[in-house]
């Protein structure tokens, strides 16, 4: 197989689905000399398999791992080379992340009911039934018919929900009490199609959020590819302040710190950015070695600790005092497909909708360990997935039906597209 269909496989997560005709342009940007890697490593498992050489096919397909620990075909082939070496345990291990990423794909199956024997293949089997087991801890808050609505993030603030949108460069705005919504603020111009993440600041009172540009927009241009820009709107809809870079940036989401700075993730290179409100300096933070997709970011409460999600590598944690970037595993295994996070106390919730099935789970964070890892949501996400979080009192809201993957070559698929779902967790 030739190396693209290595990436090929990345495809079915939720980064190349939303940017799949600039695949090119975002290979480039995104992956990188990893990908130069992936390539070459992949390359050579597949001649040295070709050739019979299955100690060499295995030292190359582990080698490769690492850098794209969630991609289902280079976990295909690992498990392969693993069992033809008879490395059961390995084996075992690189089939739970297989199958805590992705339950219907095994290509390897018949291979691993030769090889193991019934006490593995019931492990297996005993590992799998929880992500093959609908699952809800969560409630309908609320059912919004808006047309053509495609939300992606939300936040409260006064009472109201602030819901983005991706058709449209627009911010809805929700009043539970009254059971009525509005266009809050629309970009007026056609530089920008989309609003990605928001956030309420309760020091200033004010509303951050970042615009983008995504093929599923109704006002998308090629041109305007690589432009974003984060805003400050007070709550009578005014802006303050916008921050922009040069080209590149793809913004998905942001965190605000109490003392005034704005963190946000960019998807299209791997980087993450700083403003510092008081001293009025917006630059690069740092990059992020290995990423491939970067989406949530959260900030814990002493203000010291930045975790942020990659679709690929799974959940890494940035030490504000040195920038010491470490990547977080759960008993050795990466949770892969991770798009919007928000973190309580240690608990961090994840909205997985890179995964087969789609779920929102939670894990508790021990220094640089996950443990206690729960879905708490699996099985409803058939009309769309989740995807952004957002606090109120002792109840955790997100996004439940996001329509992305109802898009043909960008163009929306409306008649797949059901009212908006608004769901509660507790929080407890």
């Amino acid at each position: 197989m030739h190396w693209h269909n290595v990436l090929y496989i990345e495809n079915k997560l939720k980064f190349m689905l939303r940017f799949k005709t600039l695949f090119l342009l975002l290979l480039a940007i995104a992956l990188s000399s990893k990908a130069q890697t992936v390539q070459e490593l992949y390359q050579l498992s597949m001649d040295a398999k070709k050739s019979g050489n299955v100690k060499e096919y295995l030292t190359y397909s582990q080698q490769a791992i690492p850098l794209r620990p969630a991609n289902t075909f280079l976990l295909n082939n690992v498990i392969e080379a693993t069992l033809l070496n008879g490395k059961k345990e390995l084996a075992i291990h690189y089939s739970k992340q297989l199958i805590s990423g992705n339950i219907a794909t095994t290509a390897v199956d018949s291979l691993l009911n030769s090889s193991l024997d019934q006490a593995n293949l019931e492990e297996l089997e005993d590992f799998a039934a929880t992500y093959k087991t609908d699952i809800h801890e969560s409630k309908l808050f609320k059912e919004l018919k808006i047309a053509e609505l495609h939300a992606e993030g939300l936040a409260f603030a006064n009472g109201s929900w602030y819901i983005t949108d991706i058709r449209e460069p627009r911010i809805l705005k929700y009043d539970p009490l009254a059971d009525a919504w509005e266009v809050f603020y629309t970009y007026p111009d056609s530089s920008y199609t989309s609003f990605t993440g928001i956030k309420y600041s309760e020091q200033s009172k004010t509303i951050w959020a970042c615009l983008t540009n995504f093929e599923q927009g109704a006002r998308f241009k090629k041109e305007n590819l690589g432009n974003s820009k984060a805003i400050e709107i007070d709550l009578k809809g005014k802006v303050l302040e916008e921050l922009t870079l040069d080209e590149n940036q793809m913004w998905g989401d942001l965190v605000l710190s109490k003392s005034g700075e704005v963190f946000i993730t960019n998807s299209m290179a791997p980087e993450i950015y700083k403003y510092d409100q008081k001293k009025g300096n917006f630059a690069k933070l740092l990059d992020v070695p290995g990423a491939v997709s970067l989406q949530g970011i959260a900030i814990d409460g002493a203000e010291s600790t930045l975790y942020f999600s990659d679709y690929s590598m799974g959940v890494g944690k940035i030490e504000l005092s040195n920038l010491e970037i470490s990547w977080l595993k759960l008993d050795r295994l990466v949770i892969g497909g991770v798009d919007g996070i928000f973190l309580k106390d240690d608990i961090l919730f994840l909205a997985q909708n890179g995964t087969n099935p789609k779920r929102v789970s939670q894990v508790k964070i021990d220094e640089d360990e996950l443990t206690d890892y729960q879905i708490l949501e699996q099985g409803i996400f058939n009309d769309g997935e989740p995807t952004h979080f957002y606090p109120n009192k002792d109840q955790l809201y997100f996004i439940g039906n996001s329509p992305w993957p109802f898009y043909e070559e960008g163009k929306p698929l409306i008649d797949k597209w059901r009212p908006l779902q608004l769901r509660s967790l507790r929080l407890n």
